[in-house]
């Protein structure tokens, strides 16, 4: 809310003609308003304010960085929904600001608009919830109806300037002036509870219209909470609309909040934020919208509430419409249940049901009067298999676990998968092609396993599980134990295999190695190689990995003549990984310099997700605070690790955000 603002209300509050608690007859929801605002949860919800909105302890989105990423992150947010994203300049005080503006144009009304709005910025603080608490209901409320038709526009926008004076907002209306808007929310400061479990809301007479209905939608969608009507009150976004003839008000929290326009306005300040409140007026905004603009919130047979998925909720509603396995007549409000459209329910049904399951696997409740479960594991087993919950790789229609308990097939080596389809489906090795898993030739003596590793010795040698430097075609481990090589160190390699590892001052071309192991998964990962212990002539090295997940050779190390490339060997590296790092000179002598650890090039806290969290780790690095990341994690510009953080790896986590992989760009300077 605009810095006049509690000045002006304290006024206005007494000089208003009426007000009016609305207590209107209990509205019923809409099934598609309520399936629409079921999805706004208070975890969705926070996840908007606390991670893209800079709205933590010594954030500011008055000026400077903080802004201009908040309104960066409000953009993707929307354009990531499927919005048409615009941004509006307008100028203030010699400089050039933005309204971020996201639109779903309307199939029947496209030239009609409804439009909700919030403003971004704050008073040079965190402003949570003035007024990040009403931008997050705005990104809610476009998550959710971007994925619906509606008959009119929806306009998501957030202003900037408000605190200025409404100048991004008066800017917007000086644009659109000739815009056929029917009803403008302005959404500002929502997330502080008074206790008093009310919402007020703000408009001219002239705005009666959208004021009713607005509190139509408290009563239907608020979960018990009350509001408030009162004249008009020019403090926050909506009063230009007004000013220009469009019906537009304000919805806003109870007055009272203590920390209003100070530091302590963030979702840090204990007891602050009220989640809970914040969902229950986005909700009532959503259910508006839906109502007003005529959303068409589609509901797939099966999802009862309509929130895109099938599961415990939905069940709940089917077992309540379930007529069991005979059928019988149903209720109306049964009808995305009764998926033949024959007016019963019964077990024709519930196996569609089930075929339409979105929930975990585990989930999916059991009709015995409909159902086999010969594994007695709560599925039926044709869903076992269906979906892969329980594999039948010998394709006879039994789950794979029942087979072996029920001695259809045989398990020798006990891993609950019928011998035939170990070897067809990759679960064990037979690396001799004896038609025998690796492990059970082993067990029952068919091959020799003089190494013990559970696999056959002819075996080791071809598929690497053992190696064989001295090229005499027995398991170097087997060499030692049967005295075919001595091992005269007992360090468990055959000494003709061993070389001495050369001295620090050994100098000529040299290669970085890193062994790996073959990964499951080829992510984009940056394997950061900072110094050599072992050669100082090697200042630092930052090698990278392209998509693909094959190793490049685009970074560069430093010796102390000249800069050459890296050569990395191996296939591909895996996040969150520690490889062993070798030097090696140009004779192929081999020594051990280090350890490093992988992680994904971007996720910052290496939770295997890129996200707004991952982004505000690389800003609080940049204002020097490393509590919470590694250094080098947040310093993503290649070849200058352990430099300084600066916007460019701020620039560069928000590309990995994007999906972009990392900078192919060769090292400008020497590293330090």
């Amino acid at each position: 809310m605009t810095a006049v603002t509690q000045t002006v209300r304290c006024t206005l509050v007494v000089l208003l003609t009426a007000i009016l608690v609305v207590s209107v007859a209990p509205a019923v929801a809409t099934d598609m308003g309520q399936a629409a605002a079921a999805q706004v949860t208070p975890a969705t919800y926070q996840d908007v304010l606390d991670n893209r909105l800079f709205t933590h302890d010594g954030d500011d989105r008055g000026y400077g960085p903080e802004h201009d990423l908040a309104r960066t992150n409000i953009q993707w947010s929307m354009a990531s929904f499927g919005l048409t994203v615009t941004l509006e300049p307008f100028e203030y005080s010699g400089d050039t600001y933005y309204n971020v503006v996201g639109t779903k144009l309307g199939t029947t009304y496209p030239d009609q608009e409804y439009i909700v709005g919030a403003h971004f910025d704050s008073v040079n603080n965190p402003g949570a919830d003035d007024n990040a608490s009403g931008t997050a209901a705005v990104l809610e409320a476009a998550r959710v109806l971007s994925q619906y038709d509606a008959e009119y526009t929806l306009r998501f926008v957030a202003f900037d300037r408000e605190e200025q004076g409404l100048r991004g907002s008066d800017a917007y209306v000086t644009a659109h002036i000739t815009d056929d808007i029917l009803g403008m929310i302005s959404a500002d400061m929502i997330a502080y509870n008074t206790g008093a479990q009310s919402i007020d809301i703000y408009g001219r007479s002239s705005s009666n219209t959208i004021k009713f209905a607005l509190a139509t939608a408290v009563e239907t969608y608020g979960d018990g909470l009350a509001s408030a009507l009162h004249g008009s009150f020019d403090a926050s976004d909506h009063a230009p609309f007004e000013w220009a003839g469009f019906p537009a008000c304000l919805f806003i929290e109870d007055w009272g909040n203590p920390n209003y326009h100070t530091q302590l306005d963030s979702v840090d300040t204990p007891n602050y934020i009220d989640y809970v409140y914040a969902t229950q007026l986005t909700r009532i905004v959503v259910g508006y919208l839906v109502d007003n603009a005529h959303v068409n919130v589609t509901m797939a047979d099966g999802d009862f509430n309509a929130d895109g998925f099938v599961d415990l909720v939905d069940f709940g509603e089917f077992d309540f419409c379930y007529t069991g396995a005979g059928g019988g007549p149903i209720d109306p409000t049964c009808e995305p249940g009764d998926f033949d459209a024959d007016g019963d329910i019964d077990c024709a049904d519930w196996l569609q049901f089930r075929q339409r399951w979105t929930g975990p696997p585990v989930d999916p409740p059991f009709y015995a009067d409909c159902d086999l479960d010969c594994n007695n594991n709560s599925i039926a087993d044709d869903l076992d298999i269906a979906n892969a919950t329980s594999p039948d790789c010998n394709a006879n229609a039994i789950p794979d676990e029942c087979d072996v308990s029920g001695g259809t097939s045989a398990d020798c080596n006990v891993n609950a998968v019928p011998d035939e389809c170990d070897l067809s489906s990759g679960t064990s090795q037979d690396c001799n092609a004896n038609a025998a898993p690796d492990e059970c030739d082993v067990d029952g003596g068919t091959s020799t396993d003089c190494n013990i590793n559970d696999v056959p010795d002819e075996c080791d040698l071809s598929s690497g599980a053992s190696q064989d430097c001295n090229a005499n075609a027995a398991p170097d481990e087997c060499d030692i134990a049967d005295g075919t090589s001595p091992d005269v160190d007992g360090n468990g390699i055959p000494d003709d295999c061993e070389l001495a590892a050369p001295a620090a001052s050994i100098l000529g071309p040299r290669y970085l190695s890193v062994t790996v192991q073959p990964p499951t998964l080829a992510i984009p990962v940056a394997l950061l190689l900072v110094g050599d212990p072992a050669d100082a002539d090697v200042s630092c090295v930052s090698a990278y990995v392209q998509a693909t997940g094959e190793l490049g050779a685009i970074p560069v190390y430093q010796t102390a003549a000249e800069w050459g490339t890296i050569a990395v060997y191996g296939e591909q590296v895996i996040p969150s990984t520690t490889y062993t790092v070798t030097t090696e000179t140009e004779t192929g002598v081999s020594m051990e310099s280090g350890e490093v650890l992988t992680w994904q090039w971007g996720d910052v806290n290496n939770n295997g997700d890129i996200s707004f969290v991952d982004i505000n780790l690389v800003v609080r690095g940049f204002q020097g605070d490393f509590a919470d990341a590694d250094r080098e994690a947040v310093d993503l510009v290649p070849c200058l690790p352990n430099s300084d953080i600066n916007f460019a790896d701020i620039n560069a986590d928000v590309a990995a955000f994007q999906g972009m992989d990392y900078w192919h760009t060769e090292c400008a300077a020497p590293c330090p």
